[in-house]
């Protein structure tokens, strides 16, 4: 089963509601995604990661589709925080 949610708010309900069980997909904004500076990604990024990778079965991504000519550059660069500061071990 996969839950997808738009914002943090509705991750941290499912992820009560559901237990780990579940694979979470999202909620990076997606207004930080398009108009947010650099930093402002990295800690949205982050603070996805750490209110709901506990225990396994998330996935970062954004809540919403992202289109904007700056898409792709911070598409990979989530890719990048993910990588960094999100790998399970």
């Amino acid at each position: 089963m996969a839950v997808g949610k738009d914002t943090l708010k509705e991750y941290c309900h499912a992820i009560m509601e559901t237990g780990v069980q579940v694979t979470l997909i999202g909620a990076v904004q997606p207004t930080v995604c398009t108009l947010g500076t650099a930093e402002e990604l990295e800690q949205e990024c982050k603070t996805n990661i750490d209110a709901m990778a506990k225990g396994g079965g998330f996935m970062l991504a954004t809540g919403c589709e992202c289109i904007s000519p700056q898409a792709f550059d911070n598409a990979k660069r989530m890719y990048d925080i993910a990588n960094e500061y999100g790998t399970y071990r």
